[in-house]
């Protein structure tokens, strides 16, 4: 595969079969539409050009090794819909430096976190704290903010309870207004439920700049748009 690729995957795949795109180094991005449901095994270990995914809100779960090795993605958002995330589904993810969670996350998979030494920045959802392992994670100095509700249950809940630094989600800091459903913004990133498009006040799509923007934008979806601050 040539450097510098980016697929989208064609509306109404279901499922991304297992190795499906594994060892496509020249794998840029990703598009993956909302009729896909699962990401098998393997699907793109070992795509170290991967710097950009979008997984829909309509993927119920990420297999084991999904992500395995893609050293090149900054920041993952798991949306509502996934409700697993598989054994070292994110393992050497070694340039993942934050991830978000969604709120119907039950399990995560021994190690699915491990080796992404630079992940200093999580945010979960779940109301009640997800079921993992100590090696889930590599880092517990990491930053945790949980929802305000459930605070003191990841306090004292196995493993998460390791985190040293957890607080509660702020999720209107940065915004003008919310009129979309679970948008917030974290460390220069826009995050909002199901697709959406990001554009600078010249009306330049700046999507694919998610995770280093800071000024006022627009975040478009089928049915919305809302003017974001990014501090």
């Amino acid at each position: 595969m040539p450097a510098n690729t980016s697929i989208s995957v064609l509306d109404g795949t279901t499922q991304i079969c297992g190795g499906a795109f594994e060892e496509c180094s020249g794998l840029n991005s990703v598009t993956i539409p909302n009729s896909v449901t699962s990401i098998g095994m393997y699907a793109f270990a070992g795509c170290s050009g991967l710097t950009s995914v979008t997984i829909p809100n309509s993927v119920t779960s990420i297999g084991s090794w999904a992500f395995y090795g893609c050293s090149g993605l900054n920041s993952v958002t798991i949306p509502n819909s996934v409700t697993s995330i598989g054994v070292r589904a994110f393992y050497k993810c070694s340039g993942l430096t934050s991830v978000t969670i969604g709120n119907s996350v039950t399990s995560i998979g021994d190690k699915a976190f491990d080796e992404c030494t630079q992940l200093t920045n999580i945010v979960c959802y779940a109301a009640v704290p997800p079921s993992c392992d100590a090696s889930s994670f590599a880092n517990y100095n990491a930053s945790l903010k949980v929802p305000y509700s459930s605070l003191e249950a990841y306090k004292a809940a196995a493993v998460w309870r390791l985190f040293n630094n957890i607080s509660y989600i702020e999720s209107t800091v940065g915004l003008e207004q919310i009129e979309l459903a679970g948008l917030y913004t974290q460390a220069g990133r826009i995050v909002c439920e199901g697709e959406f498009r990001i554009y600078d006040l010249l009306g330049r799509d700046v999507t694919r700049q998610n995770g280093s923007l800071h000024g006022v934008y627009v975040v478009k979806n089928a049915n919305a748009a809302v003017k974001v601050v990014v501090r």
